[in-house]
């Protein structure tokens, strides 16, 4: 199972993936409808919405913040355990500051995260997620860096999007 993770961007250029469902942030629909236009099924999915940026205000505890970190981390962990339970092909369309806490409940839930980037979330960025056990041996890294002639990280993780 491969998630494929986007962050909007100001490029609209159309992606083809080949009728995968996409889930999107209701903030984010308008350019998941732009950018992926032979999707199979279009999903708002509220608990994908933006979350707070309220960095500060959360390390201090301050009640002045609109949804506390727990509940952001809660919302995220809750996406996450959806989607690896549909165990489907999926593209995720979501705001950067929701992203981090995302992928973060992923990680935690076994999966290889594999971004084109290092620091924070860019817009635009496209961020691959596969389950471990689809990697050799379940490893902790990703055999296609590490151990390009493994078969089958190789033919499971490469799925093109």
């Amino acid at each position: 199972m491969m998630i494929a993770v986007y962050c909007p961007g100001t490029e609209t250029k159309p992606i083809s993936i080949a009728g995968r469902p996409v889930y999107a942030a209701p903030e984010c629909m308008a350019y998941a409808k732009a950018v992926f236009q032979d999707a199979g099924t279009l999903t708002e999915e509220p608990l994908l919405g933006e979350a707070p940026d309220a960095g500060l205000r959360w390390r201090l505890g301050l009640q002045q913040a609109e949804e506390s970190a727990r509940e952001v981390k809660q919302r995220a962990n809750r996406v996450a355990e959806v989607l690896l339970k549909s165990q489907v092909d999926c593209v995720v369309v979501a705001p950067p500051n929701l992203l981090r806490f995302l992928l973060r409940a992923l990680e935690k839930r076994r999966c290889v995260i594999r971004r084109g980037q290092s620091g924070a979330i860019q817009s635009g960025e496209h961020i691959r997620v596969t389950e471990r056990s689809d990697h050799c041996g379940g490893c902790q890294h990703n055999c296609l860096l590490s151990n390009p002639g493994c078969g089958v990280g190789k033919d499971k993780a490469s799925r093109g999007y």
